[in-house]
């Protein structure tokens, strides 16, 4: 096992030695270390590849994932840069996300089924309809940015757990964004279980677009402690709502935080 470094601020095919220091593809039971800084660069899977880690730690870098990559013990290890998905990413182990890393879904992306670990405000956009299967988890006092563009729907069929005590709700100190300034489309939430999410109650930051929530809210009341506005206009609708609707003891009410820009409908 060895780390083989991305060699230079110089775009390439992963394929190509000549782009790897110390001049060799890294293999099954390598760690791909992308950390070069610099100009942008693009670092582009062009062939079905394994390696044991991939680490991605420079702002300058865009891993460009064209043919299906699958990742071992080491899973994936995101800290910085934009890693854009258009091929199977088969991961073994976990998808750790850090910092203001950033993954683009094409319309071929997926992530496989591994676990998310989400800290600092890391973001995963669908750029047309797509899905994700993976449980989340993000700790207390971070965030996680769900966006998708005008037109696109986005499924979040796993489990969204934040700062968590149990693993069946949003809680802490926390900040979930559905839909950052320009991102128009549609956001869904829908795990598949009505146990799934019994409590929100962290920061929901809303922004562009449509949430919509299925049945994975229980007929019992959506507990959501705090929801703040970024952006405008004020066009954030929940659709398909099932349970009722609640402030937290001590919250400010709900509807009025809500007011003139939040729409609920049955």
């Amino acid at each position: 096992m060895a780390t083989i470094n991305w060699a230079s601020a110089t775009s390439g095919n992963w394929s190509s030695a000549n782009n790897w220091s110390p001049g060799t593809v890294p293999g099954s039971g390598d760690t791909a270390y992308i950390g070069v800084t610099g100009g942008t660069y693009t670092s582009t899977v062009d062939v079905a590849t394994s390696v044991n880690l991939l680490w991605i730690q420079s702002s300058n870098a865009i891993v460009n994932i064209n043919a299906d990559l699958t990742l071992g013990a080491g899973g994936l290890n995101f800290t910085f840069g934009l890693l854009l998905v258009n091929a199977r990413i088969n991961v073994n182990s976990s998808i750790q996300l850090s910092n203001d890393a950033r993954i683009s879904l094409g319309s071929a992306g997926t992530l496989g089924h591994a676990p998310i670990s989400a800290s600092g405000t890391p973001a995963i956009v669908a750029t047309t309809t797509n899905s994700i299967a993976n449980n989340i988890s993000v700790s207390s006092n971070n965030g996680i940015i769900f966006d998708a563009v005008s037109g696109a729907t986005f499924f979040l069929n796993g489990q969204l757990n934040v700062a968590a005590t149990t693993s069946n709700g949003i809680h802490g100190a926390s900040n979930v964004v559905f839909g950052e300034a320009g991102y128009t489309g549609t956001v869904n939430y829908a795990p598949g279980s009505a146990s799934t999410v019994s409590s929100i109650q962290t920061v929901l930051t809303i922004g562009c677009g449509t949430l919509q929530i299925g049945n994975a809210i229980a007929a019992s009341d959506l507990a959501v402690s705090n929801l703040k506005r970024n952006t405008r206009p004020l066009d954030f609708i929940i659709e398909d709502f099932l349970g009722g609707l609640k402030a937290e003891a001590g919250a400010r009410p709900c509807v009025e935080a809500m007011g003139d820009f939040f729409e609920i409908t049955a």
